[in-house]
């Protein structure tokens, strides 16, 4: 809060409802990677719990971000959107990432790339950087968008 930095890319620890990153009131964006079941002692045991604790980091009239998640996954995130008062959108796996040489190579990190892709345009329409930024796919502009995503 204190650094004095333009913008910040901050991770939630375990995230969720009660992680420390909900300090922050007012972010310009929010994103949920995919949900799986871990944490479990804190999160809870099934996907339902875990849903209903990730959106924690939904915050009112910030719009949010997702990837595909399990059908019940995914009716949590929307129910705790709508009580928020977010919009949620889910993000699809843009398709010129099949070609990209990501830095990490498991298949997911394509999804989190589109889903990082995604909040990035979004942070930059929040601040009125680029008002007018492209389609993003085809083809991913600028060329530092690529860069960044295979180093």
């Amino acid at each position: 809060m204190s650094e004095g930095v333009d913008a910040a890319i901050i991770e939630c620890g375990i995230g969720g409802e009660y992680d420390s990153t909900n300090i922050l009131v007012h972010p310009r964006v929010t994103g949920i990677t995919s949900l799986g079941i871990d944490h479990t002692p804190i999160l809870g045991h099934t996907i339902e719990e875990i849903a209903w604790h990730k959106a924690g980091i939904m915050k009112p009239g910030v719009p949010a971000h997702t990837v595909a998640q399990p059908p019940a996954a995914e009716e949590v995130l929307r129910t705790r959107a709508r009580e928020k008062s977010v919009t949620l959108s889910v993000v699809n796996e843009y398709p010129t990432l099949q070609n990209w040489h990501l830095g990490l190579s498991a298949p997911f990190q394509r999804t989190n790339a589109s889903l990082a892709i995604d909040l990035v345009s979004t942070f930059l329409k929040t601040l009125s950087v680029h008002s007018n930024i492209p389609p993003i796919d085809p083809p991913l502009q600028p060329p530092e968008i690529r860069l960044g995503c295979e180093r």
